[in-house]
């Protein structure tokens, strides 16, 4: 059974970006909300203005609540 991650939009990081609080209480950004599929990685330090830190296990079904963010 594939994991699911629930991401509320919290606001655009510095560079545009949308930022996400996922249900397990950590913050993530979508690094290419641009592309068709979402690329999800954590941010550096849990900030809202941190680094892109590591994309997200390919085996986690994401899931936008409401919906994502794109450019």
């Amino acid at each position: 059974m594939k994991k699911i991650l629930k991401l509320k939009f919290i606001e655009l990081d510095n560079w545009s970006r949308p930022v996400y609080r996922g249900d397990d209480r950590k913050i993530y950004v979508d690094v290419d909300p641009g592309h068709a599929s979402p690329s999800i990685h954590t941010k550096s330090g849990n900030d809202i203005e941190g680094e892109p830190g590591y994309p997200i296990n390919k085996d986690i079904e994401v899931v936008f609540v409401p919906s994502r963010i794109t450019w």
